[in-house]
C-alpha cells in the first residue's frame, strides 16, 4: 500500500485542492467563533495619567473611543484567589465616578477625558462603557 505524494507547488494548487477547501471552511468558521466571543466580551481600558483635571486613557480613537464619550471609571480591589485551586476569580471593583473624552492624542492611540463625577481617579483604573 502506498500514500500518494502531497505536496503543494503554489498557493493556487493548495487553494483548489480538497484539503485546501477544508482547511479554509474550518478557519473561517473558527474566525466567526472568535468575532462572536470578541462581541460578548466587555470593553475596557485604563487610566494611564493623571495630571491635574486632565485624565489620559488608552485606547483612544485607535479603537474606536470619540471625543464625547462617557465612561465609568473603576478601582481594582484585592484579587479573589480560589483558596482550593489558587485560580484568580477576578477582583473586587469599587466605581469611584465618570469621565468624558475631551480630545485625542498620540496620534489616537490614547485621549484625555475631564471627571463628569466622582474623585480620587489614578493610574490603572479601569475605564467601562456605561
Amino acid at each position: 500500500m502506498s500514500t500518494p505524494k502531497f505536496g503543494f507547488n503554489n498557493r493556487t494548487d493548495f487553494d483548489n485542492s480538497l484539503a485546501g477547501k477544508a482547511t479554509r471552511a474550518a478557519i473561517e468558521d473558527i474566525m466567526g467563533l472568535i468575532e462572536n466571543q470578541m462581541q460578548a466580551l466587555p470593553w475596557e481600558g485604563k487610566i494611564i495619567l493623571v495630571k491635574g483635571a486632565t485624565i489620559y486613557i488608552k485606547p483612544g480613537s485607535d479603537a474606536g473611543v470619540n471625543v464625547g464619550d462617557v465612561f465609568t471609571v473603576y478601582s481594582k480591589g484585592e484579587d479573589l484567589i480560589d483558596p482550593d485551586t489558587g485560580i484568580s476569580l477576578g477582583s473586587q471593583e469599587s466605581k469611584i465616578g465618570t469621565i468624558k473624552v475631551t480630545s485625542m492624542v498620540s496620534g489616537g492611540k490614547a485621549a484625555m477625558a475631564a471627571a463628569v463625577s466622582g474623585s480620587g481617579f489614578a493610574k490603572d483604573n479601569i475605564i467601562r462603557q456605561q
